[in-house]
């Protein structure tokens, strides 16, 4: 089985041009990012509904991802505090690759 992640935002967070160019431009460089340990890009929507508990509509833009099981780092550091040491060297080598493939895909 596999397993997704979905980025909702309503559309009150990207009602104007400058944050909906925010929010694509966000897409844009994780699609551009093929690294292991950066999330993937699935598909995009601009023009998302949701159906509320109440049964209204509303607009929403959002973004399907492969779902990462352990979450985000943030996380993970709110929960348990502080790493031990090779732990942190293995998260902050993870970040340092991924920021360097983001670097090289975007010129």
């Amino acid at each position: 089985m596999e397993w997704h992640a979905i980025k909702v935002m309503k559309e009150q967070q990207v009602n104007t041009p400058e944050k909906l160019a925010y929010f694509m431009n966000e897409v844009r460089l994780l699609a551009m990012c093929p690294s292991k340990h950066v999330v993937e890009i699935l598909s995009v929507s601009i023009s998302g509904t949701i159906v509320t508990p109440a049964g209204r509509k509303k607009p929403v833009v959002y973004y399907v991802m492969c779902y990462a099981k352990h979450g985000e780092i943030y996380r993970l550091v709110r929960e348990t505090g502080r790493f031990a040491e090779t732990l942190a060297r293995t998260f902050f080598l993870q970040l340092l690759e991924g920021t360097v493939v983001a670097r090289r895909s975007v010129g």
